[in-house]
């Protein structure tokens, strides 16, 4: 995980990234290098965060050869640069077809790898084993009726989850590779013939597993004619038959050229909620599901219990009043929660915002170091692994001056600390 921040104002954004980078073996190291600037010439920085590789090829990789085919070429937008970035990489100039197709093939056999071992699993609780010993049929038919079942189930949940713009269409997965998946389930299954339905369903929850996003990439700075600093962050997942799955993160972007300070933290973005608004998410994500729990049900069924102890009602006319009690009681849990939310805003949103507004250069830096920091500091006193730490890497992005490191860390720094 990773803690990176972008802060804006009128005048200038100002980014900052910590080191840490969290291995597949969970041992964390503080040498990572989240920031970038796009190119000498434009007044543009890149962040990334989650999974730095893009069909193992290191996304700062991919920014440097795109910085390189930019030349001296300017945008007049942001989203432009954006853009033109996420042509390159489809273009197959960079990763060729045979590349991304052997680097989703891997994905597959993996996650096919995965079931079977969950499946061969539940073959083994008391009630597979039954229907082997009788008339329930054979193993391989019922390692598939296992799998039949669990596929439909996962399918089910990653409808729930997945963000429907990451969507691969199934068909697109069958042509591409319909062979693969056929002899990856010939090599488990063997002479077992394979149902059509287990097959339809493993390329369906392919559609929606491999597009889970993996990464975050944020671009930051200014257009030719934008006068006000723009972010505009995606969240990306794999490149497929050229086609480089994204989905642009609207609640952490600044979609408009406008006057104004926003503070838009990535990844482990806790401490920053907690210091704009006053209160840790997690807390008040708490709040909010017991202040619905008791307005909603709690108190309409124990006043609903008192007036039955005092007054004589039929059925009827008790529904009657205890419908009219939750509805009551839900108007009341809504107007506390809005009234809430507005000292929110009053007490601490706003002040940080009005004073954000003016702040020059200098304080825009300090602020997005200390709120790092602040996250940083804050993993080191839990209990959890310290997945944020490390040198912190700084940069300030105006239109007067372009894109100006503040802090880098070095190849010799990484080593050292």
């Amino acid at each position: 995980m990773t803690s990176e921040i972008a802060i804006l104002n009128p005048y200038a954004v100002a980014l900052a990234a910590d080191s840490a980078v969290t291995l597949s073996n969970l041992k964390v190291y503080n040498t990572a290098t989240k920031i970038f600037r796009l190119a000498e010439h434009v007044p543009v920085g890149v962040m990334v965060y989650g999974q730095p590789n893009i069909m193992n090829v290191p996304i700062e990789v991919l920014l440097k050869l795109y910085s390189e085919k930019l030349k001296l070429e300017k945008f007049q937008q942001l989203q432009d640069y954006c853009e033109g970035f996420f042509e390159f990489i489809e273009s197959g100039e960079v990763i060729p077809k045979k590349v991304q197709n052997d680097c989703i093939l891997a994905q597959i056999k993996g996650i096919f790898g995965i079931l079977i071992s969950e499946t061969k699993k539940d073959f083994e609780l008391p009630e597979h084993k039954e229907k082997l010993n009788g008339d329930g049929g054979n193993k391989c038919s019922i390692l598939l009726d296992i799998l039949d079942a669990k596929l439909t189930k996962l399918i089910e949940e990653q409808k729930k989850s997945i963000q429907t713009e990451f969507e691969i269409d199934a068909e697109e997965i069958e042509e591409n590779f319909s062979e693969n998946i056929d002899q990856i389930m010939q090599e488990v299954f063997g002479e077992c013939e394979i149902t059509d339905s287990v097959r339809e369903k493993f390329i369906l929850f392919l559609k929606y597993r491999l597009c889970v996003p993996e990464s975050g990439i944020v671009f930051a700075g200014f257009g030719e004619k934008e006068l006000f600093p723009m972010v505009k962050a995606y969240l990306v997942g794999p490149l497929i038959n050229r086609k480089w799955w994204r989905v642009e993160d609207k609640v952490h972007s600044r979609a408009e050229s406008v006057f104004g300070s926003q503070i838009l933290p990535y990844a482990q973005g806790e401490m920053v909620f907690a210091f704009m608004n006053g209160i840790h998410p997690h807390f008040d994500q708490t709040l909010g599901f017991y202040l619905t729990s008791l307005f909603n049900n709690g108190l309409a069924d124990a006043t609903m219990t008192a007036l039955k102890k005092h007054l004589s009602v039929d059925e009827e006319l008790e529904g009657e009043i205890h419908a009219e009690l939750k509805s009551i009681y839900s108007q009341a849990n809504e107007a506390v929660k809005i009234n809430l939310q507005k000292y929110s805003t009053d007490y601490f949103v706003s002040p940080i915002l009005s004073v954000l507004d003016s702040l020059p250069k200098s304080e825009l830096i300090e602020m997005a170091e200390n709120l790092v920091n602040l996250t940083s500091f804050r993993r080191k006193m839990s209990s959890d692994q310290a997945t944020v730490g490390g040198p912190i890497d700084v940069a300030i992005i105006s239109k007067s001056d372009g894109f100006m490191w503040v802090k880098k860390k070095g190849l010799y720094n990484s080593i050292t600390h």
